[in-house]
C-alpha cells in the first residue's frame, strides 16, 4: 500500500484536535458490562447475540458463528483454537486435558499470553491433515478465516465454529461469554468476564483521575518490517488499546483504517504525543533509535519529547481481554508520574491438574 499523502492525514489531525474530548470522559454504560458488574450471569449471556437460548444450559445448544447456526451437541472434549485469542480464553476457561491442540502461535511468547501453558500441546496449523490427527471434536476459528479454508476443515467431518473479534471492549467480553457458553464452562466464562469489565472501569477512572480533564494525548503505534513502516489506523487491535488507555489513536483521527503502511512524511503529519512500538523486543530498539536519530521527525512531539516506547506484542496485538494489559501498560507510559507505579497483576488462570490428552 502507498504511504498516505502527508497533507490528508494533516488534515485529519487538525480535526481531530478540534473535535478532542476530554480524557476520561465515559458514554452510558454498556448493558452487558452493567449486567456483569451487578453480578447477573444469566442476563451477561442473555446479552451476548450469538447464544441462540441464552436459558438453555442443556445439550444440544444452538450458537450463531460467522459460518451460520452451529449445533454443539454435547460439552467438547477435545477442543482446537486456531487464533492466538481464543487459546488464552481457551487456557483460562478449560483444563489442558480438553484442549486437543493450539494454533502454532499461541506457543511463541511474544505472540501469546498462554505460551507457558500451550507448550505441551501439539500445534497445528490451517492444515486439515494435522488438525484432523488431533481428533478434535471441535475447532474454533477466526472470523476473517476464509471460506475455502473453512470449507477443506470442514470436510475432515468435525464441527466448525467461526467466531468474529471485534476490537472492541464489549467484543473481548462476548468472546469470553461465547466461548464459555460452548464448552460448558457459563460460571468461569462469567467470573472472568466480571474481572475483565472491573478491571476496565478500574482503568478508566484512574485515567480520569490522573489526567484532570486534559487533551486526550495523541498515539501513534508504529512497526517497521521489511523495510516498510506500518501505522494502526480506525478498527486495529493497537488502535483499540489506545482508546482504551484513554488516549486518541492518531492514525484513526487522520482517516486511516486497519494497518497500512505509512511513509516518514506521514507520521509527521500524525504530530502523536507518544509513540509505540508493538513488535519483539530487538527489532523494536532499532527502530526506536532510528526514529529517534531521523532529523525530519525532529519536530514530531513523540519524538522530540523522546516518548518512543517498545511495548509488548503479546498485549498489543493478540485478539483477547489480555488488550487490556496492554491499555494499563501504555495508561502507565501516558501519566507516568501518577500510574506509573501500579503494579497492574497478569490475569490470572485457574490452577489446571493433569497433561494434555494425545
Amino acid at each position: 500500500m502507498a504511504a498516505p499523502d502527508a497533507n490528508r492525514a494533516a488534515a485529519g489531525v487538525l480535526l481531530a484536535l478540534a473535535a478532542a474530548v476530554l480524557v476520561g470522559a465515559e458514554g452510558p454504560p454498556d448493558p452487558l458490562a452493567a449486567a456483569l458488574r451487578a453480578g447477573d450471569a444469566d442476563a451477561a449471556f442473555a446479552l451476548t447475540p450469538a447464544i441462540v437460548d441464552a436459558g438453555h444450559r442443556g445439550w444440544p445448544r444452538t450458537v450463531v458463528g460467522v459460518n451460520g447456526p452451529v449445533i454443539i451437541r454435547r460439552p467438547p472434549q477435545r477442543l482446537v483454537t486456531l487464533s492466538v485469542g481464543h487459546d488464552e480464553i481457551a487456557f483460562a476457561l478449560l483444563p489442558p486435558t480438553r484442549i486437543a491442540a493450539v494454533g502454532w502461535p499461541a506457543q511463541q511468547p511474544f505472540q501469546s499470553n498462554v505460551a507457558a501453558l500451550a507448550r505441551d500441546h501439539p500445534a497445528v496449523g490451517r492444515e486439515p491433515e494435522r488438525i484432523a490427527a488431533a481428533r478434535p471434536d471441535l475447532v474454533i476459528l477466526p472470523g476473517e478465516t476464509g471460506p475455502d479454508v473453512a470449507a477443506s476443515i470442514a470436510r475432515i467431518g468435525v464441527t466448525i465454529l467461526q467466531i468474529d473479534q471485534p476490537n472492541t471492549m464489549r467484543g473481548r467480553l462476548e468472546d469470553i461469554l461465547l466461548l464459555g457458553y460452548v464448552v460448558g464452562e457459563e460460571a468461569r466464562a462469567a467470573a472472568l468476564a466480571a474481572d475483565v469489565a472491573a478491571r476496565r472501569r478500574r482503568l478508566a477512572a484512574l485515567v480520569q483521575a490522573a489526567a484532570a480533564g486534559a487533551r486526550a494525548p495523541r498515539v501513534a503505534s508504529v512497526t517497521s518490517y521489511g523495510g516498510g513502516i506500518f501505522t494502526a489506523g480506525r478498527g486495529s487491535t493497537e488502535g483499540f488499546i489506545i482508546e482504551t488507555a484513554g488516549a486518541v489513536n492518531a492514525a484513526a483521527a487522520a482517516g486511516l483504517s486497519g494497518n497500512p503502511t505509512i511513509g516518514r512524511e506521514g507520521l509527521v503529519a500524525l504530530a502523536p504525543d507518544l509513540i509505540v512500538i508493538p513488535q519483539p523486543r530487538a527489532g523494536a530498539d532499532r527502530f526506536r533509535d532510528e526514529l529517534l536519530a531521523e532529523p525530519s521527525l525532529a519536530g514530531v512531539p513523540a519524538v522530540r519529547r523522546r516518548a518512543v516506547h517498545p511495548v509488548a506484542p503479546n498485549f498489543f496485538t493478540t485478539l483477547s481481554f489480555w488488550n487490556l494489559r496492554g491499555a494499563e501498560e501504555l495508561a502507565a507510559l501516558l501519566w507516568p508520574e501518577r500510574l506509573g507505579g501500579i503494579a497492574w497483576r497478569p490475569f490470572r488462570y485457574p490452577a489446571r491438574e493433569g497433561a494434555p490428552r494425545r
